[in-house]
């Protein structure tokens, strides 16, 4: 029997405090998809993910939020991760090395995740894909959690205000008003293979 597709709880805490903030039902929500309340005192627990992603889906449609994963994640941060992948990630002396961590050590942060990174020319892409099936509606949710992703590990080395050239989504997205004013500069691509961000190849020699 395969497992179950779960992550670490520590990738939800950021959501939870948008949602409070705006004051959406956020305990009933949680009840309604059987998950659990107390998940600050718990960042290494694992939650299941379907249902999760079905929560958030709830939260925004419910409260007509759009791009929750955007309004939520703007300010992350490598302290977020794994213990293992942060400690490791603050040691890199270069981007590639980080990457390369983080490639080995996906599976702590979302059992299903799979990271590679491709070149062409002087472009690499750094993909993220969950192997697990995902219904096409809540899709977007996951994928925008994994580029958000990506982007804190880059913006550790590259600086804060880096924001990628390129961001791909296997989910069919539409941006709100806030996601095409953060990545104003930004191509974005919508039902391609696998999620990924664009960085130029010199960057991963950056040092943090």
């Amino acid at each position: 029997m395969k497992p179950i597709p779960s992550f670490r709880a520590a990738h939800l805490t950021p959501y939870i405090d948008y949602l409070l903030e705006i004051g959406a039902p956020v305990e009933r929500g949680l009840r309604r998809n059987k998950l659990p309340a107390l998940l600050r005192e718990q960042p290494d627990a694992y939650l299941p993910q379907l249902p999760t992603l079905s929560f958030l889906d709830e939260m925004s449609r419910n409260e007509g939020i759009e791009d929750l994963g955007v309004r939520a994640l703007q300010g992350l941060r490598m302290k977020a991760f794994s213990e293992p992948f942060a400690s490791a990630a603050s040691r890199s002396p270069t981007l590639k090395t980080a990457l390369d961590k983080f490639r080995d050590l996906v599976r702590i942060e979302d059992n299903y995740l799979n990271f590679w990174i491709t070149v062409t020319g002087t472009t690499a892409r750094l993909r993220l894909v969950n192997s697990f099936p995902i219904e096409p509606q809540v899709l977007q949710y996951e994928e925008w959690n994994e580029i958000m992703v990506l982007i804190a590990i880059v913006r550790s080395f590259a600086g804060q205000t880096w924001t990628p050239k390129e961001i791909a989504f296997r989910a069919n997205i539409a941006l709100g008003r806030l996601a095409t004013e953060r990545f104003s500069s930004t191509h974005i691509r919508s039902n391609q293979d696998t999620a990924y961000i664009t960085v130029p190849l010199r960057l991963l020699s950056q040092p943090p």
